[in-house]
């Protein structure tokens, strides 16, 4: 049954429902204490099914609501044992399609894998995924779950789990300038989303995340590219500064000259000096609200082509100012 109000960060996961039982009828039954059990089968640190010796954890312990008593296979991850459908698994993960053709050991009649290249919260996302991906047509995902689906997805080869989160991660952390918005959802995680981005190849949201992060304060204090911020503050202040002298106006209108001036005094010039992309919209803003009444159209219009180009001459430059070249 699909939850109609899904939990945003960690939710737990209900039973997979599936049909299909392995044949263990010729493997030896072992008694359940798979702390001390080996098998064929677990993962190294790229995600490749390897021999692993037995593992040094404590008593493991059954999922408390990941058991499913017809569940044809056991997972252990870090502590927790995962009674599941291998079948269900299998047909849509590559890692799993290649753990249950390995040998393992046998366990209560089941085959039990160990798999250390995931952890419980992230796998349990997963499952939670398998069984109610439709409640996220309804009601978008957290950003604590997209990034523990990226993570596991990737690990674990489920292609079309990575995509959703991939496609979650570029919608929100868009390169097109025409989307750019102080107010777009998850700017507060501009950091973890950079640390994901370098470390699951999502390249593409690296230039909005980082961005992000230049503008914010006391970004100084938490990150070392110091010379980031200073070369797009310098940078973005001579857009707003280096505005060529309009032409003389045709019109004689006094109120024309040093207008420039005066909106960088109601813009409040300091406010932006780490972050000139929301700045030029500010100052077009101010222009066209408070302005538009008192200078010609022809200065103003100059003004505004001016601050649009160099606005996206800005976010272009930010490839190379951020080294994402």
């Amino acid at each position: 049954m699909i939850s109609k109000s899904p939990p945003s960060t960690l939710p737990t996961p209900p039973l997979i429902p599936e049909t299909t039982r392995r044949d263990t009828d010729d493997a030896p039954t072992q008694s359940l204490n798979p702390s001390t059990k080996r098998c064929v089968g677990d993962v190294d640190s790229v995600g490749e099914p390897t021999k692993r010796h037995k593992p040094t954890v404590n008593e493991p312990q059954k999922h408390a609501r990941c058991w499913d008593e017809h569940g044809n296979v056991m997972l252990q991850i870090e502590a927790t044992l995962f009674r599941l459908h291998g079948p269900m698994l299998a047909r849509q993960s590559n890692f799993f399609e290649e753990l249950f053709r390995c040998k393992a050991e046998v366990v209560e009649g089941i085959p039990l894998h160990f798999v250390s290249s995931t952890n419980v919260k992230d796998f349990e996302v997963l499952l939670f995924v398998l069984e109610n991906a439709v409640t996220y047509f309804i009601e978008p995902p957290s950003f604590g779950v997209i990034s523990s689906l990226l993570r596991v997805s990737t690990v674990l080869k489920f292609p079309k789990f990575r995509e959703f989160a991939v496609h979650s991660l570029t919608s929100a952390w868009s390169v097109e300038l025409e989307s750019f918005s102080k107010d777009s959802k998850w700017l507060e995680y501009a950091a973890e989303t950079v640390t994901l981005a370098r470390e699951y190849d999502v390249a593409y949201v690296l230039k909005r995340a980082l961005y992000e992060l230049v503008r914010t304060p006391g970004f100084t204090k938490r990150s070392q590219h110091l010379q980031q911020r200073f070369t797009l503050a310098f940078k973005g202040m001579r857009a707003l500064e280096r505005v060529p002298a309009p032409e003389p106006c045709g019109q004689a209108n006094g109120e024309c000259r040093g207008f420039y001036k005066q909106l960088l005094n109601a813009l409040g010039f300091a406010v932006y000096m780490h972050d000139p992309i929301s700045g030029i919209v500010r100052l077009m803003d101010i222009a066209n609200r408070s302005w538009s009444s008192k200078v010609c159209r022809g200065c103003l219009t100059e003004k505004v082509n001016y601050w649009t180009n160099q606005r996206a001459l800005i976010w272009a430059s930010l490839d190379e100012w951020l080294e994402l070249k």
